[in-house]
């Protein structure tokens, strides 16, 4: 008798966290429509895209063009360079100003949501991997971002060397 009980209070689990995943799975896939629909509406309201660097929108849009055709292993290394390339942004331009810190919160919370569900689903330990770096950058640029947009620094000062005036001229002229 306890075991039927106990067979049933596990089953009850397992439905129940499959439940939760199943909301999970969907909820990520529509904050995934509208991923950057808040980083476009920031831009825009800000009229300026300075610190959004467009190497880093190629290889996000690349990724999610690999991704499409279920090719994950590709899909990491892109999508960890596209965000290592999105911090590398912001801190040379010294200011976040054109970042949403909306779009990036949603990127963490999608790709936590997706190392859970993964978990539930098939515990695959290379998706579980790919889910749990991406949330680690994800996290990354938010921090980043947060960090420039509340402490704007100006950009480095690029200096020319200077050419003494002896070398400046030939000794032909």
């Amino acid at each position: 008798m306890e075991s039927n009980q106990t067979l049933k209070s596990s089953m009850m689990e397992e439905t129940i966290v499959n439940g939760i995943a199943n909301i999970l799975s969907t909820i990520t896939i529509l904050s995934c429509l509208f991923l950057k629909v808040p980083q476009i509406l920031y831009i825009r309201e800000k009229q300026s895209a300075e610190g959004i660097y467009v190497q880093a929108m190629i290889m996000e849009i690349t990724g999610a063009w690999v991704a499409q055709g279920e090719r994950v292993p590709f899909c990491t290394p892109l999508s960890g360079f596209a965000k290592v390339t999105y911090i590398y942004g912001i801190i040379r331009a010294g200011n976040a100003d054109a970042v949403s810190l909306t779009t990036w919160i949603i990127s963490v919370a999608t790709n936590l949501a997706r190392v859970f569900t993964v978990y539930v689903d098939s515990a695959d330990a290379k998706l579980m991997a790919n889910f749990y770096i991406s949330t680690l950058l994800s996290t990354g640029v938010l921090l980043t971002a947060l960090y420039y947009q509340r402490n704007r620094t100006p950009p480095p000062i690029k200096c020319r060397r200077r050419i003494s005036s002896h070398r400046r001229y030939s000794r032909n002229d």
